[in-house]
């Protein structure tokens, strides 16, 4: 220790660090080191050690001493230097730190900077995204808007999950509709059929009763689909949606342009063959694609919807009016058989109609006809049952054949003045062009043979092929 700090310690003092310049006793050695730093910046001052007087406090001294100090009447100095800082009014005539009562009211929230602070609770608690938040909030504020509105309702609240499932299975008039399938998805069984066995794989249909707890056959696995009819009859119910559905009876054809399907040859060889005969007949084009719900998943589920053609281009291709139909849980071995009650719909629509019998007595009758199927390189294929674009005749549009390099892999197609497949080839099969089987998708009355099944430009495009194409 300096030597120039004396210390005393005694079991009754108090003070235990001396500082000899000015003879203060301090309670620490820390307190002692700031007063030496304050001391040497105050060195031109008229403080003088020799004036002061060293006292030394003992517990009862120190006692009496507190005692007087709060007992004794001092006056509030408001122009004292304060070390602190306060939030308080320092004005002439206090008495003291005055405090007015508005920084108080200030943080009395009401009802409704409350419930927002609660909201943002819940989502800042389960990390939920802002965009979500703001629609939250949306909903919120069209609660509090239409409370004249809920006011007249019995007993108004907001459901939970379970009650807003119950409610929307109960209320939606688009229902679901159970089809048995094999527990491998290889093929969907026939309900017109009573196959109990998957002729690709052998697993059962039914669940094998081991005791008499199975009085009626359970299906090994089921799947949902729902047909287009039913969704169709909702669209067309509606007036607004059956107004965007004409866009293709008030479209004009301009013969030396190309921007739509219905600009094409076999659009206008549809209607002279009597098809599209009512402003509400609709054209419909079938998409499947692969996908993974996962990013680490192996297993690959195949989604089915429908393409409305009779919307705006606009807006038909975006999610808002696209129809799903269903979702094949794996990548199926025989996909007709998913395909089969769509088809056999599609066929029905057509040939009898979709009615649907409005209130005010108006009825309207609707026909729907599918005019393509379309995918990438993959389900193409697979529509079409061609065997590979490896293959010798590696195309499915047209019948060219291919020639393999001597060293290497590929199949090359130098020809291009060759005929497009003939529809007979799709409606029965041709196993000597690479067509293995008959095509579901040829039981279609406005089937037109290899160019009914489009490929999707979005694939094309990522494979690279869309800049050849442009050339």
């Amino acid at each position: 220790m300096n030597p120039s700090n004396k210390r005393a310690r005694s079991p009754n003092d108090i003070s235990s660090y001396i500082y000899d310049v000015c003879n203060l006793d301090y309670f620490t050695s820390k307190q002692l080191q700031n007063h030496k730093q304050i001391h040497k910046q105050n060195t031109g001052s008229t403080f003088s050690a020799s004036s002061s007087t060293h006292v030394h406090l003992e517990n009862e001294d120190l006692s009496s001493l507190v005692d007087d100090y709060m007992t004794e009447d001092i006056s509030f100095d408001l122009f004292k230097p304060r070390t602190y800082k306060a939030s308080c009014n320092f004005e002439a005539g206090d008495e003291g730190h005055v405090y007015n009562d508005n920084i108080f009211t200030e943080n009395i929230f009401t009802t409704s900077p409350l419930l927002s602070i609660e909201l943002y609770d819940i989502i800042t608690s389960f990390n939920i995204s802002t965009e979500c938040h703001c629609q939250l909030a949306n909903l919120m504020n069209t609660v509090f808007w239409d409370h004249d509105k809920l006011s007249k309702e019995y007993s108004p609240e907001i459901f939970q999950t379970g009650p807003v499932n119950t409610l929307l299975k109960n209320k939606a008039a688009i229902k679901t509709h159970t089809y048995v399938i094999c527990v491998n998805a290889c093929k969907l069984y026939n309900n017109t059929q009573n196959k109990e066995e998957c002729p690709h794989c052998g697993s059962k249909r039914f669940m094998e009763a081991t005791d008499d707890t199975l009085t009626h056959l359970v299906s090994v696995k089921t799947m949902k689909m729902m047909l287009l009819g039913d969704q169709l009859a909702r669209l067309f119910d509606n007036s607004d949606t059956r107004e965007k559905l004409h866009y293709r009876a008030k479209r004009q054809l301009i013969s030396s342009e190309l921007s739509d399907y219905f600009d094409g040859e076999e659009y206008r060889a549809l209607k002279t063959q009597h098809f599209f005969q009512s402003p509400d007949d609709v054209a419909v084009a079938l998409f499947l694609d692969g996908f993974v719900n996962q990013k680490k998943s192996k297993q690959q589920l195949t989604i089915v919807y429908a393409m409305i053609l009779n919307y705006d281009p606009l807006i038909r291709y975006t999610n808002e009016y696209l129809i799903q139909l269903a979702i094949i849980p794996r990548k199926p071995v025989d996909l007709d058989s998913f395909l089969l009650p769509i088809i056999d719909e599609v066929i029905s629509l057509g040939k009898y109609g979709l009615i649907i019998k409005k209130f005010d007595g108006e009825r309207i009758v609707v026909k729907v006809y599918m005019v393509m199927t379309s995918g990438d390189i993959p389900q193409v294929t697979k529509y079409c049952h061609h065997k590979d674009h490896n293959s010798r005749y590696g195309c499915h549009i047209s019948e060219v054949l291919g020639e393999a390099p001597l060293r290497g892999r590929g199949m090359y197609f130098k020809n291009c003045c060759v005929p497009l497949r003939p529809m007979i080839d799709f409606v029965n099969d041709n196993p000597n062009t690479s067509i293995q089987e008959s095509n579901i998708i040829a039981r279609l009355h406005t089937f037109t043979g290899s160019s009914f099944y489009s490929l999707d430009e979005m694939h094309l495009i990522g494979y690279g092929i869309g800049n050849t194409l442009e050339k």
